[in-house]
């Protein structure tokens, strides 16, 4: 049977939502990453949080997932995408 969603589930998809749209912008400017940002809502992301110690292991766990995304780039496809954005 299926088991227990992962606590976290949640916030997993939200920055794979937030990533994928930022994708489409097809840009590296922070300008376009706030404005999907903003689209998104993604600023409601600590909202409910009943208790600090709730928020903070959140925020850990926030921290630690968006670490493992970074991790995840390989730095041939970080410079293949950020070349199509060089001016020179």
């Amino acid at each position: 049977g299926l088991g227990a969603p992962e606590r976290h589930e949640g916030v997993r998809l939200d920055i794979e939502g937030l990533l994928a749209a930022f994708k489409e912008k097809n840009s590296v400017r922070f300008e376009a990453f706030s404005k999907v940002f903003a689209d998104l809502k993604m600023s409601a992301i600590f909202a409910g949080r009943q208790t600090t110690a709730e928020l903070l292991e959140f925020e850990e766990h926030l921290l630690q997932l968006c670490a493992s995304y970074m991790m995840s780039v390989k730095s041939e496809d970080a410079a293949e995408f950020l070349e199509k954005f060089d001016p020179n």
